[in-house]
């Protein structure tokens, strides 16, 4: 078995060529596409000099953003199976092949992708990809303005981290990112193709996971297969995930029903948000050490999420006195407060210690 490897280039050319040697290791990648996004002679330069002459390099004449790219050259691979790996992604040593493997034993799976490590020490876990079908926005809605139904998404999606975390075998998911997933091309053309045009960045994958689903394919978490992704976060990331969330609400929430619902959404107030009286975490003094208290020394889950709830957070297992965020993983989340706690590695997270964490430069 071989596959397709596609990685879309916007302005990270030193970060593509790492994504590629990633790939490098693994006999099975036949075939590289790098499309670049970047509309810079240095950055098409830079990638002609340090890709390894295989590699098919696409420079785009306009930016056709990440589903544009993708689409590009899945129109000109013709593998059975395709990569698509974002340029902070790191494949390790034989997930590719695991990834195969998976797909093979399962002619009814149309999508597998690894386990994802925020780290290169592998110690802070990605959590679960969201899938934002229709159940799944109107309880997301109305847990943002309700307290009790908020405290109710937060429990089930410690849950589903924890099963997710500590998986041992495939499963079944909702959704996968496209950041690192490996597609069945038949199962992606019956489902209309790889991704609808309409979309530029975000939101794509979302879509693509959808119409799989509607067509009867599974989705599968293979957790023998690792990856590193090098995950940041930052205002400008926001900005860009609510400026695609208007093509995937056309697409899937259309209809007077779903208009009268966000008018409805709209008189509701944001249920209060409690972080006053956390502490604050420096996030620019190097690692930050949290000692752990007694009661959690002999096991303890550490959560670093963007929002108060915990809904998403990447998650590190450990036991001992002392649970440590490196410098390198604070480095990717910035521009704005984010979230830490350390409790027990259970469905409940009682006792706990929370705490706001801040760049203090950026204050």
């Amino acid at each position: 078995m071989s596959c397709a490897a596609i990685i879309v280039n916007y302005r990270t050319a030193a970060l593509t060529v790492g994504a590629v040697q990633s790939l490098a290791a693994h006999p099975a990648c036949s075939e590289i596409h790098v499309v670049d996004n970047s509309l810079q002679a240095d950055e098409a330069a830079y990638l002609r000099q340090h890709l390894p002459a295989p590699v098919k390099l696409h420079v785009a004449e306009d930016n056709l953003g990440f589903a544009g790219g993708c689409n590009l050259a899945f129109e000109r691979c013709h593998s059975e199976y395709v990569l698509l790996l974002n340029p902070d992604a790191r494949l390790l040593p034989h997930a590719l092949q695991k990834l195969l493997a998976c797909l093979n034993e399962h002619p009814g799976a149309a999508a597998v992708g690894p386990r994802i490590f925020w780290d290169d020490a592998r110690r802070f876990l990605l959590p679960p990809t969201t899938f934002p079908g229709r159940p799944e926005y109107v309880f997301d809605q109305l847990a943002g303005r309700f307290a009790a139904l908020g405290h109710l998404r937060a429990a089930l999606f410690r849950r589903k981290s924890l099963k997710q975390w500590r998986a041992t075998r495939a499963f079944p998911v909702a959704a996968l990112s496209g950041g690192h997933v490996l597609l069945r091309r038949s199962a992606v053309e019956q489902a209309g193709g790889l991704f609808d045009p309409a979309f530029f960045m975000y939101w794509e994958d979302s879509d693509l996971m959808r119409r799989l689903r509607d067509a009867g394919y599974a989705l599968l978490l293979e957790p023998e297969a690792t990856c590193i992704h090098h995950y940041d976060h930052h205002p400008g990331k926001d900005r860009l995930i609510s400026e695609g969330w208007p093509a995937y609400a056309a697409k899937h929430f259309a209809g007077w029903g779903w208009r009268a619902f966000d008018r409805l959404l709209g008189r509701l107030k944001p249920a209060a948000t409690e972080t006053a009286g956390w502490p604050v975490l420096d996030l620019d003094g190097g690692d930050v050490a949290i000692p752990v208290p007694p009661i959690l020394q002999t096991g303890w889950l550490l959560e670093f999420s963007p929002a108060p709830s915990f809904v998403p957070s990447m998650g590190q297992f450990g036991e001992g006195s002392v649970a440590t965020i490196a410098a390198t993983c604070a480095s990717h989340f910035r521009g704005r407060d984010y979230y830490v706690r350390l409790s027990p590695p259970t469905d409940s997270p009682s006792p706990c210690l929370r705490f706001v964490a801040r760049h203090a430069a950026e204050s």
